[in-house]
């Protein structure tokens, strides 16, 4: 099997661009689950 080079930058790419989706993922998670849990925490209050 010819390795092109062309295709290890692509695949770097493509690598950053998941690391980067999943972290802005894992940051939308935790924004809802705070969100949540505060959320609940205000109508306990109440």
């Amino acid at each position: 099997m010819i390795h092109l080079p062309q295709l290890d930058n692509i695949e770097k790419i493509l690598n950053k661009k998941n690391l980067i989706i999943s972290g802005i993922a894992l940051l939308v998670l935790a924004l809802a689950t705070f969100g949540t849990i505060f959320f609940f925490i205000k109508r306990k209050k109440k």
